[in-house]
């Protein structure tokens, strides 16, 4: 069909359409109000978002947020501050002990989710569960600061690819291992033949 006789074909069919509604006038009718009630309802979904993305935004709720950059270890210093919900993740801390610990960084203005508190004590208070915290003392180490990622070698051999430092005390360096890594970890420490590596993040 070439495109003559396609607009033929499509004229054809327009006028027996409007001959139709011509002779039934009702049809003409029901079209527009199809019509009609079909563009009622997108206006009244769109409103219908629109007002739940409000509510969403002016529902607000208190968190817990941090005053002060603290390092894993410490005692937040923090505030209730009211906030959008919608803005809220859902792992947000429903309070903070006077005694609890920081596991890992958190910076001012944060909010405190359940993850970054931990209820150990000492060395332990910036491990993840599960890990294990053995103290590694690497002479070689000056100045090292929590929350570095690290690696720990013995004699050329790797025994944990992928630790942290969680505390330091004096000369001793505390790193975060996996469980099974520890045993070795300290074996090696016990006779000074534990190196720390320092390690780029996500390398």
């Amino acid at each position: 069909m070439t495109f003559a006789s396609r607009e033929l074909s499509a004229a054809r069919l327009g006028t027996r359409f409007r001959l139709v509604l011509a002779r039934r006038p009702w049809l003409r009718w029901l079209c527009v109000g199809a019509v009609a009630a079909i563009a009622t309802v997108a206006v009244h979904d769109r409103l219908d978002a629109a007002d739940a993305a409000r509510a969403a935004w002016l529902d607000r709720v208190p968190v817990p947020v941090a005053d002060e950059a603290a390092a894993p270890g410490d005692l937040p210093q923090w505030r209730w501050r009211e906030l959008p919900a919608i803005a809220v993740p859902d792992d947000v801390a429903a309070d903070v002990p006077d005694d609890a610990r920081l596991r890992r960084h958190v910076g001012r203005g944060e909010i405190i989710v359940s993850s970054d508190l931990s209820d150990s004590r000492g060395p332990a208070a910036g491990a993840e569960p599960g890990e294990v915290v053995v103290p590694v003392s690497d002479p070689l180490v000056t100045h090292p600061e929590v929350g570095l990622a690290v690696a720990v070698y013995s004699d050329g051999v790797v025994l944990a690819r992928t630790a942290r430092i969680v505390h330091v005390e004096a000369e001793v360096v505390f790193v975060a291992v996996g469980a099974d890594e520890a045993p070795t970890i300290a074996a090696a420490a016990q006779t000074s033949r534990a190196s720390i590596a320092f390690v780029r993040p996500g390398d």
